[in-house]
């Protein structure tokens, strides 16, 4: 069941995605706004299944205001950690295991956050709209205008991450560089996506912090991931006349093999290529 849910803006967004990628909400974020619909829903939040349409991103100008602490026998500004705030108006298209009332699916969308920003109608004299859609990529066309966030499925771009590796981050810069030629149009703008993590530790190795989430989720450390992906028009014919399983491959899903743990099986080093 593929629904449509759009109408949703959210103030105070986390732009920083990772150590090496800024500007936009990251897809593991949506992945994590998916999680909570999902798991309201009855399912299971890792099968969350997104595709993120956004329609405006705007950066905050300025940065948070320090507090101030008592050194010595006088009050300072205290160092504050660099950040990158902005208002964000987007859609979302979700692939549900099961059908699911568009009413509950409303319900369990509303009130959520985004990366820290909490979300409410963009337009706020109307509710958050939930509609059915087509399974194809033609069922875009009942989104409004918008560039959807997927992941770098070209050939030249599979395969293209980086974890903290020597000489990994000059592959990904060059992948970013290149632009569309008459020979090899490119019909997305390539963008720098936080992709997910590489386990440095095994789950169970360490101690859960007594500030954790959870007391039973297993603690990890981990080094943040790179790769490259598109921001694709849905009103372009390469992604509004894809077939459903084309279309479906495009949905971020976590993929979790070996050491690593990402945003789409393309990404991760041990399943690349699969779907």
């Amino acid at each position: 069941m593929r629904i449509l849910i759009s109408n949703m803006s959210a103030s105070r967004v986390n732009l920083i995605q990772n150590d090496y990628a800024a500007g936009l909400p990251s897809p593991t974020a949506f992945l994590g706004l998916a999680g909570v619909i999902f798991n309201d829903l009855g399912f299971d939040r890792w099968q969350a299944r997104v595709l993120p349409v956004l329609h405006e991103v705007s950066p905050s100008l300025g940065r948070t205001r320090p507090e101030y602490a008592k050194k010595g026998r006088r009050f300072a500004p205290v160092e504050t950690a660099e950040d990158l705030h902005g208002h964000v108006v987007f859609s979302l298209v979700l692939d549900l295991p099961e059908i699911r009332n568009t009413d509950d699916i409303r319900v369990a969308a509303e009130g959520r956050r985004l990366a820290g920003g909490s979300i409410f109608p963009a337009c706020r004299s109307k509710p958050v709209s939930v509609s059915v859609m087509a399974p194809d990529g033609a069922g875009l066309r009942k989104c409004p205008r918008g560039r959807a966030v997927i992941p770098g499925l070209r050939p030249d771009m599979q395969g293209v991450t980086a974890f903290g590796e020597p000489g990994s981050f000059g592959k990904v810069k060059a992948c970013l560089l290149k632009r569309a030629t008459d020979e090899d149009p490119t019909p997305g703008y390539r963008v720098p996506l936080a992709i997910g993590y590489r386990m440095i530790t095994r789950p169970g190795a360490n101690p859960i912090p007594k500030n954790a989430r959870d007391a039973h989720t297993p603690h990890v450390f981990a080094e943040p991931g790179v790769g490259v992906g598109e921001l694709v028009s849905v009103r372009n014919p390469a992604i509004r006349d894809l077939y459903e399983a084309e279309f479906s491959n495009l949905f971020w899903r976590w993929s979790a093999a070996g050491n690593h743990i990402t945003a789409h099986p393309s990404y991760n080093p041990e399943t690349q290529g699969s779907n």
